[in-house]
């Protein structure tokens, strides 16, 4: 939510060489940046930088900059700044610097203070996530959320970061409404990796990509004909674990996990309030070959 007038200082998450765009565009009003000086001088970026009226920061002159923007503040005018000072390298909030503070402290007008997040651009070809992920993963929408004007004596370090970190599970939670169903995206993920590896575990089992998904396919013909809903699974942290619970996803299940080491005494009235009637584990045979077998309680 942006106010008509007076001064704003846009506060958020930093993910992307591109968030200075994606913020710019989401803006009604005429926006002005704060940039680290070494990349403002770069000469083939200086150029569009000065026509953005972006402000450039460095650590040895900081107190002149920190002035400069509480000024330009003052004058009535909205300037972004990302307080982690620097682009994520896991995706996560990191810590907010306290640069932010001096700037509001130095101001003599009510300036307010709006905090964003921006979601999308993580895993992008912009961003520093790794690069093979990065490969085979497509830009989704990218979305910006904003919250309402706080006043700046109320924003803080910790305030502002809570803040984010609230407008980043709006934006999850109206993006995941968006989404496929969770087999969908397992299944089309699948596709995407083919022969890449995904799980190992510790019987030694290695499954790429299609194996994995022709085994969840196998077995979920195998277990189509179940007519519960909430079906439990006895088997160890395992591949076959593992697409036995994508099989049941497939089939629209939902899946209650099972410690196999647990007593009877244990699990009988646990099972009995899941509504669990239908148990997959599996056994050994005199030929020590595991085969699955389904137990009805």
């Amino acid at each position: 939510m942006f106010l008509q007038q007076g001064g704003v200082l846009l506060l958020g998450n930093h993910v992307s060489w591109l968030d200075w765009a994606v913020i710019f565009m989401s803006s009604p009003r005429q926006i002005r940046f704060v940039m680290y000086k070494p990349i403002y001088d770069k000469w083939y970026l200086t150029w569009i930088l000065k026509i953005f009226k972006a402000i450039p920061i460095s650590n040895t002159s900081s107190k002149a900059a920190l002035k400069t923007i509480a000024k330009i503040l003052d004058k009535g005018e909205v300037v972004v700044l990302f307080p982690e000072g620097g682009i994520t390298r896991n995706g996560h909030l990191g810590e907010f610097k306290k640069g932010f503070e001096k700037i509001l402290a130095l101001t003599s007008s009510d300036v307010k203070v709006v905090c964003f997040y921006i979601r999308g651009l993580w895993e992008s070809m912009f961003s520093r996530a790794n690069k093979k992920f990065i490969k085979n993963r497509k830009t989704n929408l990218v979305t910006v959320n904003f919250s309402t004007p706080i006043k700046k004596q109320n924003a803080t370090t910790t305030s502002v970061k809570n803040e984010v970190i609230s407008l980043s599970t709006k934006a999850w939670i109206e993006h995941i409404k968006e989404l496929e169903t969770i087999p969908c995206e397992i299944f089309n993920r699948l596709k995407e990796l083919k022969s890449d590896n995904i799980i190992t575990d510790s019987t030694g089992v290695t499954l790429s990509a299609t194996k994995y998904l022709t085994a969840s396919i196998l077995f979920k013909d195998l277990f189509k004909n179940i007519s519960e809903q909430n079906i439990g699974v006895m088997l160890p942290s395992s591949s076959a674990g593992s697409f036995i619970n994508t099989s049941l996803l497939m089939l629209g299940k939902s899946i209650v996990n099972i410690n196999y080491t647990s007593s009877f005494k244990v699990l009988t009235p646990s099972l009995k309030k899941a509504e669990v009637k239908t148990i997959i584990t599996y056994k050994k045979n005199k030929r020590k070959r595991s085969r699955f077998t389904r137990l009805r309680k």
